[in-house]
């Protein structure tokens, strides 16, 4: 029952990558440029996923855990592996073209980006509260937090603060955030 779960999500999560297909019928054969893009993504998206798969059965540790975790019975598993071997053909194929890898791994790297900026952003907003003695009043009176929570609390921000300091030392990546920020601000405008 589980594993009818797991494969109905990764179907989900297939089609939802794939994208609405109905919309290309909409626009009579004239395309904007993106069609090849989300084909890209979906195949990148379709490597990701395979790649997952046929590294959870190849890590014999990460697979029992994945077993336990699920509740999954032999049968599962067994299945699990046979998918696993019929999609590396698959992604060796797609693996195969030079091109699509290296647009994957431009993507990979924009969301990795995205992921950082916002990551970035959020520390610093959690510092900013933790360094505001009023504002940090306020949280605690809006939320109800006791003084022990208040303390787990700012331990959290310390360590956040930290975290923040070690991602601002790394220049390159400010600087791609900012200018994210600013081409993103600029759309909007």
């Amino acid at each position: 029952m589980l594993f009818t779960r797991l494969i109905l999500l990764g179907c989900a999560a297939i089609a939802a990558a794939k994208g609405n297909s109905t919309a290309e019928h909409h626009m009579d054969g004239a395309r904007n440029g993106t069609h090849m893009a989300n084909t890209e993504r979906r195949q990148c998206a379709e490597i990701a996923e395979i790649t997952a798969i046929v590294n959870l059965v190849n890590n014999a540790t990460e697979l029992a855990k994945f077993e336990t975790r699920h509740n999954l019975s032999q049968s599962d598993i067994a299945e699990i592996k046979s998918k696993a071997a019929t999609d590396e053909a698959k992604l060796k194929a797609l693996q195969s073209n030079s091109t699509l890898m290296q647009e994957c791994a431009v993507m990979a790297a924009g969301m990795k980006l995205r992921a950082q900026c916002r990551e970035i952003k959020e520390l610093t907003m959690l510092s900013d509260l933790a360094n505001n003695q009023t504002a940090l009043q306020e949280f605690q009176t809006k939320h109800n937090l006791t003084a022990a929570e208040m303390t787990k609390f700012t331990d959290r921000a310390k360590n956040a603060t930290e975290k923040l300091a070690t991602l601002q030392k790394n220049t390159t990546l400010v600087a791609a955030c900012k200018s994210t920020n600013q081409s993103q601000s600029s759309k909007f405008s």
